[in-house]
């Protein structure tokens, strides 16, 4: 597999880079798979940080035709993620005179099913572009294309409003994505967007904020500067918990005053290798509990059948104690998270068990996850 090197500042500036770690043989697909693990590909993630801004990006990036090789979005699984999309779906109906929606990347149609669905939006009508759409649904207001967006789609913008969610993160040049849009734009069209708050999960050390899907580190300053580059002023934001997402809707305006880029070297680094030592440190920490005497008959299991495990296991934790990786996600049971030898069951498998070790470190869904297992499947479980 040949990686695309990415020598410039995701911003369009010039570029001062320093290493910051290369994580060896990472898998390159974050999902779940049936193939034999001979067919798995791994390659290394170098960061970088840029000196001038402080922006964090990967270095080699993975082609798009083997990182997003199919669907493996979950975001139908879990209360939180619902209530995502309940609250940005909230966050549209603001604006009255969205009736004519074009969203980039919509994956399995959450947000299309929410919007129609609504009494208010009858008269609405929603565009979809996305590579490997999955929809449950059907609606005679909806048109998917079955593609990626760039500046070879040819339709004008001008009637649409602009909406995109959790996909901007996945653009590995987010400038020129964002030119692209802007200019299909007519001036006082708006962009409607859904981004994690990356720079607070970052901080919190969850492991799905920056890999090979998520390849560079967006602080809020440097999206307002990409955004005003490209005549997207800031009219209103909304954040959705403390470490999830970030609303945000722009308007298209002539704006010729000095865009303004701050440097976050110094913060971003520390953040970053802070980030580092704390996983080094928790496999450590984890290995010990699982080899430890007292545990040598309990059974152990792994939540996340993605990034999360991934990331765990790449850092050193013992895969040879680990029974199985669990996740809600139905359509990965029995399936092999991808880079792994491990399987994929359902939670309900631990209700048969006396009191199992279960490995959980999925960020802002372990409360939803631990409350879950305790209240309905097993009150004994031991969380690591």
């Amino acid at each position: 597999m040949k990686t695309v090197t990415r020598n410039n500042n995701i911003l369009e500036t010039k570029s001062d880079f320093k290493k910051l770690i290369t994580i060896k043989s990472f898998p390159v697909f974050l999902g779940c798979v049936k193939t034999k693990t001979s067919k798995d590909l791994f390659t290394d993630q170098t960061w970088q940080i840029d000196k001038k801004t402080g922006m964090i990006q990967l270095k080699k990036l993975i082609p798009l035709d083997i990182l997003y090789k199919s669907q493996h979005t979950s975001g139908d699984n879990g209360n939180l993620w619902h209530k995502h999309h309940d609250s940005f779906c909230n966050f549209l109906l603001k604006y009255k005179n969205t009736k004519n929606i074009f969203e980039i990347g919509g994956a399995k149609g959450f947000l299309a099913k929410k919007y129609l669905s609504n009494k208010t939006n009858k008269d609405a009508h929603w565009k979809m572009i996305e590579p490997n759409p999955d929809l449950k649904f059907k609606d005679k207001r909806l048109k998917v294309i079955k593609s990626f967006f760039d500046e070879k789609y040819s339709e004008n913008l001008n009637n649409y409003t602009i909406v995109h969610s959790h996909t901007l993160e996945h653009i590995y040049q987010p400038m020129k994505f964002i030119r692209d849009i802007s200019n299909k734009m007519s001036i006082g069209a708006r962009m409607i967007i859904a981004l994690p708050n990356m720079l607070e999960q970052l901080k919190r050390k969850y492991s799905n904020c920056i890999n090979f899907e998520h390849t560079f580190l967006l602080r809020e300053d440097h999206l307002k500067y990409m955004m005003l580059k490209n005549n997207l002023k800031l009219i209103k934001k909304e954040k959705f918990l403390n470490d999830h997402s970030i609303f945000y809707c722009f308007e298209k305006k002539i704006d010729n005053s000095k865009k303004v880029r701050t440097n976050y070297f110094n913060q971003n680094k520390k953040i970053f290798e802070d980030y580092i030592k704390y996983h080094k440190s928790l496999v450590k920490k984890i290995n010990n509990k699982i080899s430890n005497e007292s545990n040598k008959n309990k059974k152990v299991y792994l939540f996340g059948a993605h990034i999360f495990s991934q990331t765990l296991l790449n850092f050193g934790i013992d895969h040879k104690k680990i029974e199985y990786i669990l996740d809600n996600d139905k359509t990965k049971e029995n399936k092999r998270l991808y880079g792994t030898n491990l399987k994929v069951k359902s939670p309900q498998i631990l209700k048969k068990e006396e009191a199992p070790l279960v490995i959980l470190k999925c960020g802002v869904y372990n409360n939803e996850i631990k409350n879950q297992i305790i209240k309905n499947i097993n009150s004994k479980v031991i969380f690591l």
